[in-house]
């Protein structure tokens, strides 16, 4: 099985972070299984941290990181 990990900078992205999560993820699952997302938070000065943070919550393989 392959492991994949995705690595997006977020900057000032906050409504867009739902949206390609979903993207990402439907595409990735087309491969393999065994994926991350890493979101990383790149000094955004909208609310970006916190659509990262719900991702984590709602799927245990996407990760935030806030610079």
């Amino acid at each position: 099985m392959t492991t994949l990990s995705v690595v997006a900078p977020i900057y000032n992205e906050g409504s867009l972070v739902s949206e390609f999560v979903k993207q990402v993820v439907e595409n990735i699952s087309k491969i393999t299984s065994d994926y991350e997302v890493i979101l990383v938070d790149d000094g955004s000065v909208d609310d970006s941290w916190s659509f990262i943070a719900k991702e984590t919550q709602d799927n245990k393989k996407i990760k935030g990181l806030k610079l």
